[in-house]
């Protein structure tokens, strides 16, 4: 029984992991027409945004914690 319950969970992992993987290749495929240049600005500009939202989620995780005392 243990072992078909984590066949069924890393199947379900590798599929999850898969459409995950499609999902993001459908959102970049219209970057692929810019210039290699700007395909560079536009991935500095998702890894700031994606740093800006963690700092934004970590201050108000630590905020909510403060309050909380």
């Amino acid at each position: 029984m243990h072992e078909q319950y984590e066949d069924y969970r890393q199947a379900v992992h590798y599929f999850t992991q898969g459409l995950f993987r499609v999902g993001t290749g459908l959102v970049f495929a219209p970057m692929s027409a810019l210039p290699k240049e700007s395909q560079q600005q536009f991935k500095e500009a998702g890894q700031d945004f994606t740093c800006g939202m963690a700092k934004l989620v970590h201050t108000f995780a630590d905020t909510l914690d403060k309050m909380a005392r």
